[in-house]
């Protein structure tokens, strides 16, 4: 009985230790594989970090080149062989090689930051196989990604005593670097070809914007998501970047050449014109700063409803934003003044044809956020929650106050070209209180079913 015992014993311990030894292996093929890995992605790194170098002496090489070629065009025998030319073959070729250099500028700076992108993404990748390995091994082998790395690169802390980290001020200097170079074509535009001047500069200024917007974000949001994408979890954005994209939008591509074609048409301030750009408050103050706020609060409003939802308001909101744009436009030129929109009697300058398409854009999109809005209100949609109506009742508040801003012009335009009595002003003004009075209305609704909505909540 005894021996039977013994022999019983000692198979199970037998069996333990065949156990035992079969999860270990499988550790240890474990820890191969994500060593193999490891490997790989180390490999990886190293070729983009080899590529963003690449990049770098390319860029280098671009600079001496770009010198060189100022250099040249600074000469007696350039100008020569400009006065050779036909005026417009040498601007259009002026424009070519400036529109060139800018997308070639674009497509580098660009590489160095899709370099640094993977780098820090395979970085990533790295430090979690590093904290599997350290897992399975039940000791910390491997700390330099998971651990070390994040705290010298991190940007959150990037300042001891005088020492600033180099990544940062690599990001510093990247970005001084690329608006230097934007801007002196920008200069380059007004110097050789000054016609094009006033198309590629707010465009220019645009890309170059967003770029660098995106050079920002990478050192933060982007990390964020390269972390979401490893660990397979949705990242957590709070959405104010596109409020970063419809200001600069609106800005460079929308505001800026309005100002510049009004400079150059002599029409931005004062004399010979009775409505120059600075006079009309609704378009030097509203365009630039109420309009950015009511386009996101619109877009962040709409993101809720489906393009299928959205198809049919959309053509309405187009059709009913190109009517009045129309109309409008062709009362402006036609009437006995002219300004910054119609430098000329009846026909409408290159400003007044961009805030066309600019004001038929933005009429589009708070038109179509009115029709959502007042809609879903009417049939009690239950995407209506407490924060879409905040959403909602903020647009509205920025677009009354925009819609406000036109009284201020009206007034201003009766006081100064019309005159008369209190009585002549008043009866003059009344047509243009509908409107606002209107959005104040439904700024007043949309601020009730708020508080019925956070009182139900």
């Amino acid at each position: 009985m005894g021996v039977e015992e013994s022999a019983g014993s000692l198979d199970r311990e037998r069996l333990a230790l065949d156990q035992e030894k079969l999860e270990l292996d499988k550790r240890r093929m474990r820890i191969e594989v994500l060593t193999s890995e490891y490997k790989n992605r180390f490999t990886e790194v190293m070729f983009h970090s080899e590529r963003y170098h690449r990049q770098v002496n390319i860029i280098q090489l671009y600079l001496t080149v770009a010198v060189s070629l100022v250099v040249a065009l600074s000469t007696n025998a350039a100008a020569t062989m400009k006065a050779s030319l036909p005026v417009r073959t040498a601007d259009t070729l002026a424009a070519i090689v400036v529109t060139i250099a800018f997308l070639l500028a674009l497509y580098l700076f660009t590489n160095v930051m899709d370099a640094i992108y993977t780098t820090y993404m395979n970085g990533r990748r790295l430090a979690d196989l590093e904290r599997k390995i350290n897992r399975l091994a039940n000791s910390r082998l491997l700390e330099w990604d998971s651990e070390i790395i994040p705290r010298l690169y991190s940007v959150d802390k990037f300042l001891d005593g005088a020492w600033i980290r180099p990544n940062v001020l690599m990001v510093v200097w990247g970005f001084l670097f690329f608006t230097g170079v934007s801007l002196g074509l920008c200069a380059a535009t007004y110097v050789l070809v000054r016609p094009y001047f006033y198309v590629f500069t707010p465009v220019a200024l645009f890309l170059t914007s967003v770029t660098l917007l995106n050079w920002r974000l990478l050192h933060r949001e982007g990390m964020k998501f390269i972390d979401a994408a490893v660990s397979q979890t949705d990242p957590d954005t709070d959405g104010t970047s596109i409020l970063y994209l419809i200001v600069l939008a609106n800005t460079f591509l929308g505001y800026l050449p309005m100002l510049l074609l009004s400079v150059r048409d002599a029409a931005f301030y004062g004399p010979p014109h009775q409505f120059p750009f600075c006079s009309i408050i609704s378009v030097a103050l509203g365009d630039l700063v109420l309009i950015p706020l009511v386009a996101y609060m619109a877009i962040s409003f709409l993101r809720d409803w489906t393009w299928r939802e959205l198809r049919w308001p959309t053509m309405a909101s187009v059709l009913l934003s190109g009517a009045v744009n129309a109309y409008l436009n062709y009362s402006w030129v036609h009437d006995q003044w002219t300004g910054f929109m119609d430098t000329q009697m009846g026909r409408l300058s290159a400003g007044g044809y961009v805030h066309l398409v600019y004001s038929f854009l933005v009429a589009s999109l708070c038109t179509l956020f009115v029709i959502i809005l007042v809609s879903a209100m009417r049939r009690d949609d239950p995407r209506l929650s407490p924060t879409s109506l905040a959403i909602a009742r903020r647009g509205v508040a920025a677009l009354t106050v925009f819609l406000a801003l036109g009284i201020v012009d009206a007034a201003l335009t009766h006081l100064r070209l019309v005159g008369g009595s209190t009585a002549d002003l008043a009866s003059a003004l009344w047509p243009s209180l509908l409107v606002p009075a209107s959005s104040a209305v439904l700024w007043i609704l949309v601020s009730r079913a708020l508080a019925a909505s956070l009182k139900e909540a």
